[in-house]
């Protein structure tokens, strides 16, 4: 029994290993299901990164709860997920627009259609560190538009990982389109969430110096949290020295 609760315990190997898949395929779930009204996309991203940055900050050892985290990372920054998200997809589609309109052109005016894409391009490294930026810390839109801008281009080794374990796992997807329904199956069951927790991992390396302390929740500790962690400390240590009392120590 003592072997079992170690093997299945939430600081063991086994332990961390459910849990991730937990946090990757329930996190993936609830991101497809709140992002049926499209609307809600940014919103729904921004409660996946919520939920595997603290995750991964809490090392997975199981004290994060995947459901409610989730839905307050979607729920805290729903206003700005959803504004960067709209503000993403219409320039996207003016962009595409904009460059069909170019290849009815002969040079130089086709030539501009180069530039349409170097703005596509800037526009998809923005939907890569938005919603991790946003879900990591609080602030103004321009705030946060400065965080995703810094932390995308501090580390250019980091930003061609992210986008490569954003792009291949597309391009992988649609290499063999007889394929196409199991790598639907696979986005329907972990995709998203897959990468959302891989890339969280370089995201939490450029984050850590700037976040503030957190609990085992993942929530910042502040005073009264503080206070409250010293009382349970306390409490603790009275049942301890009950306990020694009643053996006679």
């Amino acid at each position: 029994m003592e072997f079992l609760r170690t093997f299945l315990g939430n600081d063991s190997f086994f332990g961390r290993l459910m849990y991730r898949l937990g946090v990757i395929v329930i996190g993936n779930l609830l991101f497809l299901v709140c992002s049926i009204p499209v609307v809600t996309v940014g919103a729904s991203l921004s409660g996946l990164y919520y939920l595997c940055l603290r995750a991964r900050r809490d090392k997975c050892r199981g004290n994060v709860r995947i459901l409610q985290t989730f839905f307050r990372g979607f729920r805290d920054n729903f206003k700005q997920a959803t504004i960067g998200w709209l503000a993403m997809l219409l320039l996207a589609v003016v962009l595409f627009l904009e460059m069909s309109w170019c290849d009815q052109f002969a040079a130089p005016i086709s030539y501009f259609k180069y530039g349409l894409i170097g703005m596509l391009v800037l526009d998809a490294i923005a939907f890569m560190y938005w919603f991790p930026a946003i879900a990591a810390f609080k602030g103004t839109l321009r705030e946060q538009a400065t965080n995703t801008a810094y932390f995308a281009f501090s580390r250019p080794h980091y930003l061609v990982v992210v986008a490569a374990l954003h792009v291949v796992p597309v391009v992988v997807s649609y290499m063999d389109l007889k394929y196409l329904p199991l790598a639907a199956f696979l986005w329907a069951l972990c995709g998203f969430g897959l990468i959302a927790f891989l890339t969280s991992f370089f995201h939490l390396r450029q984050y850590a110096p700037f976040l503030k302390d957190l609990d085992l929740a993942g929530d910042p500790v502040g005073e009264d949290q503080a206070d409250e962690d010293l009382m349970m400390q306390d409490e603790s240590e009275e049942k301890t020295l009950a306990e020694m009392r009643k053996y006679g120590l």
